[in-house]
């Protein structure tokens, strides 16, 4: 006589949700960092490229006396709004930590379907204010802040980390836990770098070229790259949660994330999917926070709560899924929870 063995069956979505916010719920003092973080981008100094932006336009206007489809209204138009707005928000290259993002629903065309797109952020003439007037003191702005943002990121990713496994960490594990998350995602940083100035910068440059030539082919290559880059970022999207969970390097990490999307390509897309609609519709709810003295801290709090829930439901659903599968990630065992 033989005895059954029970089956286990893989929570739901829901579930995998429910436990995330449940493990920001048992340590509600992670969301310190999101909630930081937004307060000095919303109350603290702003960045502008409005210089940089009016040399680029300068020279576009320059090129169209020359070539025919170079500096159109409608592009200058475009690069002048983006000098109007606070970049400092985009200046995060990994955005580990999650921000205050409003919404809104904008129709493109009077014949376009109505739909929602991030609200920028316009410069505060209230506020202490930075313009970047060159290129050398953009990068120089930009790899500034990241040395700050990203070890900021890694302890609050490792923090979220242990509540998800409900353990208790000494101090001397966490500092070392955290210490490997920075220099883990530090080196993940710089090989998206590398990537975007080996692969990325030459692809931007022969789509510039084409579109001067023929704008339906450089549109159409430009297509293209984008396609590639969404499909490449959901299949990168778990490197995080690998580089914290499984303790693994950069190398590691992109290959675990790579696995469990392919493996879970649907289950990865409705997680996926569930968390935009979330992020969307509560964005919009945040765009009108912002507007007021009051709603703006609460929009800071609310956002912060919920971006943390929403990258601790990830985790879960990345234990589950590497556990489900049955192996070891770059012989690394898996995270007990």
């Amino acid at each position: 006589m033989s005895i059954a063995k029970p089956q286990t069956t893989s929570p739901s979505l829901i579930d995998i949700i429910n436990q995330g916010f449940a493990a920001v719920n048992r340590r509600i003092w992670v969301i310190a960092a999101p909630v930081l973080l937004n307060l000095v981008i919303w109350y603290g100094a702003q960045v502008s490229i409005r210089p940089l932006v009016d040399s680029f336009v300068s020279l576009m206007q320059q090129q169209a006396a020359v070539i025919e489809n170079a500096g159109s209204p409608e592009q200058i138009a475009l690069w002048r709004q983006l000098g109007t707005y606070n970049v400092l928000p985009g200046l995060d290259a990994l955005k580990l930590v999650p921000h205050l993002v409003p919404y809104e629903i904008v129709a493109p065309s009077e014949a376009g379907l109505a739909l929602p797109a991030q609200v920028q952020a316009p410069l505060d003439p209230g506020r202490a204010l930075l313009e970047v007037s060159n290129l050398g003191l953009a990068l120089g702005l930009y790899a500034a802040l990241n040395l700050l943002l990203i070890p900021l990121g890694a302890v609050f990713f490792t923090m979220l980390a242990g509540a998800v496994r409900a353990e208790s960490a000494g101090q001397s594990t966490f500092l070392v836990r955290s210490g490997r998350a920075i220099v883990s995602f530090l080196g993940y940083a710089a090989l998206l770098l590398a990537a975007l100035l080996i692969i990325g910068l030459p692809l931007a440059i022969v789509g510039g070229l084409l579109v001067l030539v023929s704008p339906a082919l450089g549109t159409f290559v430009a297509l293209l790259v984008l396609t590639a880059s969404f499909w490449l970022t959901i299949y990168l999207g778990f490197t995080p949660e690998a580089i914290v969970l499984g303790g693994l390097n950069p190398f590691q990490a992109i290959r675990a994330s790579f696995g469990l999307v392919r493996r879970n390509f649907w289950s990865t897309l409705l997680l996926l999917v569930v968390s935009v609609l979330i992020t969307i519709g509560l964005g919009m709810l945040w765009n009108v926070l912002v507007e007021s003295a009051l709603g703006l801290p609460a929009a800071i709090i609310g956002s912060a709560y919920i971006g943390s829930g929403l990258i601790a439901a990830r985790m879960v659903f990345y234990q589950v899924r590497i556990g489900n599968s049955g192996s070891r990630v770059a012989g690394n065992k898996l995270p007990q929870r």
